[in-house]
């Protein structure tokens, strides 16, 4: 759709519904998740990565696992797919060539990582990784190594991150504990952790802040 909703299309209609799209860098494409039945009669379904043509023409397979695929994004070069997926018995980042070939495992060890996120100069991935039952932010370098958490707080779980424009801020959720409850509320850092605070101090602290993207 247009930046002020209009004509609106939709592009693809798959049974179990389709999900987080990601733009090719030169707009021609768009890589999402695709959910999958295991066939007509079987309801279970199970999530691949798929690439489609900006105008819904052209559905691509890329992932054929029956595991979850997920979350993908398009590096800045076009080059690589970055997801997750449980592909290797627990869930990890991963890449690919915009093909689906060539898929090498970024993360390992005892963290599971979920939602990657290229940095705008292709040269990092942003995702949140899982160590025991505690969520928080990490950075690694787009062959995986030096991966290393940001904002590190072990009371209290941060995801679903995004780069600033520039490379040097994220924006992420962080689980809050207020009033006798959890609840969701964005903050704001540099990439190197240092000036993290929070945005939207003294809204409604009922509301879910969530799934937060900086435009262009």
């Amino acid at each position: 759709m247009n930046v002020d909703g209009s004509q609106v299309k939709r592009l693809t209609y798959d049974r179990g519904g389709d999900s987080y799209p990601a733009w090719s860098p030169d707009s021609k494409q768009i890589v999402f998740n695709q959910a999958l039945q295991l066939s007509v009669s079987n309801s279970e379904r199970f999530d691949e990565i798929a690439v489609i043509d900006s105008d819904g023409k052209n559905v691509h397979q890329l992932t054929h696992n029956t595991v979850i695929d997920y979350a993908p994004d398009w590096s800045p070069d076009r080059n690589k797919i970055a997801f997750y997926s449980g592909m290797n018995g627990k869930r990890g980042i991963f890449v690919m060539d915009p093909d689906g070939k060539n898929v090498k495992e970024l993360t390992s060890g005892d963290k599971e990582c979920f939602h990657p996120k290229w940095s705008p100069d292709g040269n990092q991935i942003l995702s949140y990784c899982r160590v025991g039952k505690v969520d928080n932010i990490y950075v690694m370098n787009a062959d995986g190594s030096n991966i290393h958490a940001l904002f590190n707080s072990p009371a209290e779980e941060s995801n679903l991150a995004a780069w600033s424009p520039d490379g040097k801020k994220i924006v992420f959720v962080r689980s809050v504990f207020r009033n006798k409850e959890w609840i969701t509320r964005l903050f704001i850092g540099n990439i190197d952790g240092s000036n993290l605070h929070q945005l939207l101090v003294g809204k409604d602290t009922q509301n879910r802040d969530d799934y937060p993207f900086w435009a262009p």
